[in-house]
């Protein structure tokens, strides 16, 4: 079941959508990642070389409001790979990385954002091992959301332009590196920080 929050006394009510029961979706994941049950949160790289891998959830992310969701960095040998928290189609094949085409989007341990057809942004954080990254879009301005350990990043101006459903994706590199999705409602950042005066609408 869906979970949705709303700015109450707002004539321009928005709406963070919260898909509760979403998790990585077995069917659509790259035979190289393992994912754990019985939640199918966890993700582990059991590969034997570097090569991007790729996941995707089972649910898109909703088209109105916000949609977002955050991946907990649980093991990870900075240097040795890379992980990418993302969106990213249908179509895109999981032997490659979020943000590599065209309305791909993708934000990687290495502080570079990826997609919004371009190559790439420079000068974001880097992550690594405990960090918890989060990733969304405003649909209202079509900017997307990136967050670190609940700190919103600097991304007005990227816009998410496309009519392609787009689902939340991981890419994971480095052979042993393990992420673990959260899907809400509870998130690191903190959504009253933005909105004031939310309630939870069934």
């Amino acid at each position: 079941m869906d979970a949705e929050f709303k700015l109450q006394d707002n004539p321009k009510t928005q709406m963070l959508q919260i898909r509760t029961k979403n998790r990585w979706n077995p069917e659509d994941c790259h035979s190289e990642l393992f994912l754990f049950k019985p939640d199918l949160l966890k993700v582990v790289y059991r590969g034997t070389k570097r090569i991007y891998r790729t996941v995707r959830a089972e649910f898109m992310l909703p088209r109105n409001g916000i949609g977002y969701f955050e991946v907990k960095i649980v093991s990870f040998q900075k240097g040795s790979g890379n992980i990418g928290v993302g969106l990213v189609p249908r179509s895109m094949s999981l032997d490659t990385w979020a943000g590599r085409y065209t309305d791909t989007y993708g934000y990687f341990d290495s502080g570079k954002i990826y997609g919004h057809n371009t190559g790439h942004f420079d000068g974001f954080p880097e992550f690594a091992g405990g960090d918890v990254i989060g990733c969304g879009i405003d649909w209202t301005s079509q900017e997307i959301i990136y967050t670190k350990n609940g700190e919103r990043l600097h991304t007005s101006n990227l816009y998410v332009l496309t009519s392609d459903d787009l689902f939340p994706a991981v890419t994971l590199e480095n052979p042993g590196d393990i992420v673990e999705a959260n899907f809400g409602p509870n998130f690191k950042h903190n959504f009253n920080d933005v909105f004031s005066n939310l309630a939870s609408v069934d």
